[in-house]
């Protein structure tokens, strides 16, 4: 008896292309997954340049402390020395780099001071020109004396136990980029009117109302680098003098107890956080440019 026949069956793959209409679909997906990831690598990235420039300000904050415990509670003066004075010049970055021992220390016959390293801050869009004064934070003015041009004797800084609050009180912060060619301001306004809508007379150590804690436009619309929001004059008098909030709207600033913390941007009161009884009335109710 014959065998049965077999049919053999043979199966053809059919090979489909994606459709146009197909490929902008994927397209668009990726697009948008793109737009919504971008900013949170950014952000993620900004956070991590905000912790390092935290670290920064926080080891500042405690070399200025030990500094200040070591010369009878006496805040270092911003500068000294410089000019027709015929004494070197001298920043308080130069002063406390003997108890951070991190950046770079630079010395001449006419002038010492530091910078690089711990005084940059990884989110400031460039560095200054080497005038000496290389550093990305600047001093509270009234607490950290100017004498600049001083002669041997300069003015005497104010003292630890003037500072009421000392945890609330800001001594350093960011700065904004300066634009000029002789390089970075040394310390931030405390004026009353670069941090509040309106000047008011204080009294007895407090001001007229408590309107004037409020740090409103004026100071925020100085959160600049370069100039200033009309773009009128060089910035070394006005967004190189405030605080900057390069990290996601955060400023890292100092106090003066040695801590360290990052400020959301319109978080600092100038009465709380600025104000100290030093430096005179007249200078907070003044607008010094």
């Amino acid at each position: 008896m014959a065998a049965p026949m077999r049919c053999a069956v043979r199966w053809h793959r059919v090979h489909r292309a994606f459709t146009l209409i197909e490929l902008l679909v994927v397209i668009a997906i990726i697009a948008i997954l793109a737009a919504i990831l971008f900013p949170v690598f950014s952000q993620a990235r900004e956070k991590a340049r905000g912790t390092q420039c935290l670290s920064n300000v926080r080891q500042i904050g405690l070399g200025t402390a030990q500094y200040i415990q070591d010369y009878d509670e006496t805040f270092p003066p911003s500068q000294y020395g410089g000019g027709s004075s015929g004494v070197t010049q001298l920043s308080w970055m130069g002063m406390i780099y003997p108890y951070i021992r991190a950046g770079a220390q630079y010395t001449s016959q006419t002038f010492v001071t530091a910078g690089a390293g711990i005084f940059h801050c990884p989110s400031h869009p460039g560095g200054y020109p080497p005038s000496g004064n290389d550093t990305h934070y600047i001093v509270h003015r009234y607490l950290f004396v100017d004498n600049w041009g001083q002669g041997p004797n300069p003015r005497r800084s104010p003292g630890l136990p003037l500072v009421d609050k000392p945890a609330d009180k800001i001594i350093l912060v960011e700065t904004g980029r300066n634009n000029s060619t002789w390089g970075a301001w040394v310390y931030f306004c405390p004026h009353q009117s670069r941090w509040t809508g309106s000047v008011l007379p204080i009294q007895n150590d407090v001001p007229a109302r408590d309107g004037c804690e409020l740090a409103v436009d004026p100071a925020l619309e100085r959160d600049c680098d370069y100039q200033t929001i009309d773009d009128s004059a060089p910035s070394w008098g006005r967004c190189a003098m405030m605080p900057r909030f390069r990290h996601n709207r955060v400023c890292n600033v100092a106090f003066a107890d040695g801590h360290a913390k990052g400020m959301a941007r319109g978080t600092i009161f100038w009465y709380r956080n600025i104000w100290v009884p030093v430096g005179g009335v007249t200078g907070y109710c003044t607008n010094p440019y």
